[in-house]
């Protein structure tokens, strides 16, 4: 238990808890005992063996038949396999069923929407088990907004799971929930006493949590645990970081290669995070700037999707500026790259290293941070972790050891939005929906290049408008019109597979240009990488094209289609 955490006495003290009985407070109290903590989905008892062998602190018992309802005999089954606490699910609003699992030795319920909703209308009323069975166990249940939250606790929810789709696991909705009711507690935190009432009209919520919440400061009277799309031990810190109290993890996990050592891995970082809380002041520009001075040694430069280290050695010998690496296979679900594999390339050559994380996934950039890597592109083309946040990369350019953050984008606002948030680099990207079009590329090159020059003719008092417009930042707006250029590279990606289609982008005034794994389907692809590395080093010469312009017509069957932008 945490330091900060609420004494067995202070359960005792709101009038919500106690109107009737003080069970409830005790059942609050005995849930302390999982902060921090991994509660794991299961389907048999030898599951349940491996996650007590991981060291997660409790496992959620799921049918084997996958049934919306739990077989009691099945619940007995698993307690009797491991000393660590159960939980069972039952349907909402199902009091038959709650009483069930009531008497079937569970050490938790789960009042979960998963298994379907039999009253549409009423959760069930928890505190009537907290009253009249003292012995029963305590509730968990479902939520996505501040004002559920509140609404579960009024009935007797002893623990709160923060959860995404209620059919699904997408992390992206788990993370946009959690940081929506977290916003909301920072709303209500900062509100005068005067204030609390509308508030709590708003959201639906008694006035007596609101006023313990706020005394409590960034805490409710429950934990808040996150579920949904919770795979890898960075997913499990992304949330910890975020300020839940602990997480729920699917049994997907044991799919993987090694799960107990998947697990312990998780476990291990959910003991050990710490919120970051940086000062106001923690992030000078000169780091910042420094790292975009760091970038300038790209210039005029190609960076190629590698998938391997053969691939890797390859690029280097036909003279890449940097490397960036994607996953050999296509998995269900994209993600940062092996931390194995990376350190395997990093071996194998000596050029610079360029790592994705997915959208909004600051623990996946600590730990390519920790890997060493060149540089982290947070890359739409993975799964995004975040539907409405993109990593705040100003926290890393604090840390002059911390590697450049390279970002897409579309449009000059989405430009300008990602270098406010600190990227040190922007590529200039296709359509991600479709399959890499050149054309797509090319038309968002010339409508970026063409606002900016809309922006170098205008009246300064015409720039404020402008930037209302675009929604970007008035100062980086400035700075722009005053150096007639941006304050970071524009490298162009998606679709470009050839030398006449890099130099195609280096006479458009890009910087640099990126190039897919697909060229390693031509004849001979170290010539084709040569040439196009000439090409954009010469900033697309008329002179250097002509004498490749054989290298752009030569093909195997493989080249004929239009290649992926997957190094967009």
């Amino acid at each position: 238990m945490d330091d900060n955490a609420p004494t067995e006495a202070e359960y005792f003290g709101p009038t919500y808890l106690n109107p009737i009985d003080t069970s409830y407070s005790q059942k609050l109290f005995q849930l302390e005992k999982l902060r921090g903590g991994v509660i794991l989905e299961v389907f048999n008892a030898h599951q349940a063996k491996i996650a007590q062998l991981a060291g997660v602190v409790a496992v959620a018992v799921f049918d084997r038949a996958n049934t919306p309802r739990i077989d009691p005999a099945f619940v007995r089954e698993i307690k009797t396999s491991v000393s660590i606490p159960v939980v069972a699910r039952f349907r909402v609003g199902n009091d038959v069923e709650a009483q069930i699992i009531g008497i079937s030795g569970a050490d938790i319920m789960d009042e979960n929407e998963m298994l379907g909703v039999i009253d549409d209308q009423n959760f069930i009323f928890k505190h009537q088990y907290n009253t009249y069975a003292e012995a029963s166990p305590p509730f968990i249940c479902g939520c996505r907004t501040l004002g559920e939250v509140f609404s579960r606790i009024v009935e007797g929810a002893a623990m709160i799971r923060i959860q995404g789709d209620s059919g699904g696991g997408r992390l992206a909705e788990t993370v946009k929930n959690v940081r929506s009711i977290m916003a909301d507690l920072r709303i209500l935190l900062s509100l005068g006493d005067e204030e609390v009432s509308a508030f709590a009209t708003k959201i639906g919520a008694p006035m007596d949590l609101l006023h313990l919440a706020r005394k409590w400061r960034l805490r409710f009277p429950v934990m808040l645990w996150a579920a949904g799309g919770i795979v890898t031990p960075a997913d499990a810190a992304m949330m910890m970081q975020l300020g839940c109290d602990g997480v729920f993890v699917g049994s997907e996990i044991f799919s993987s290669q090694n799960p107990i050592k998947r697990l312990k891995v998780t476990t291990f970082l959910m003991d050990n995070q710490v919120a970051p809380t940086p000062s106001a002041n923690s992030y000078p520009n000169t780091p910042y700037y420094e790292k975009v001075k760091r970038t300038e040694k790209l210039r005029s430069g190609v960076i190629l999707e590698v998938r391997n280290t053969l691939q890797a050695k390859m690029a280097q010998e036909a003279g890449v500026a940097a490397l960036i690496l994607s996953e050999p296979t296509n998995r269900t679900a994209s993600r940062m790259m092996d931390p194995a594999l990376i350190k395997d390339i990093k071996r194998a050559v000596s050029i610079p290293i360029v790592a994705r994380a997915r959208v909004g996934h600051f623990v996946e950039a600590q730990i390519l941070d920790e890997l060493g890597v060149d540089f982290i592109e947070e890359s739409e083309l993975l799964d995004v972790a975040d539907e409405q946040n993109f990593i705040n990369k100003l926290k890393f350019n604090a840390s002059t050891s911390s590697p450049p953050f390279i970002c897409g984008a579309q449009t000059l606002g989405e430009a300008f939005r990602r270098i406010a948030e600190g990227a040190a680099m922007i590529r200039i990207q296709g359509d991600l929906i479709e399959s890499g079009s050149i054309s797509k590329t090319v038309k968002h090159v010339k409508n970026l290049k063409a606002d900016l020059r809309i922006l170098y003719s205008l009246l300064d008092e015409e720039v404020s408008a402008f930037t209302k417009k675009i929604g970007a930042h008035i100062d980086l707006v400035w700075q722009a019109k005053s150096w007639k250029r941006l304050p970071v590279m524009l490298f162009a990606s998606g679709g470009i597979a050839t030398p006449l289609d890099a130099g195609l982008f280096m006479q458009m005034e890009c910087d640099g240009v990126y190039v897919g794994s697909e060229i390693f389907k031509s004849s001979d692809p170290v010539a084709r990488i040569k040439a196009i590395v000439e090409v954009v080093k010469s900033n697309g010469d008329i002179r250097v094209l002509n004498q490749h312009t054989v290298l752009a017509s030569v093909t195997n069957k493989t080249d004929e289609a239009e290649p992926s932008e997957s190094a967009a």
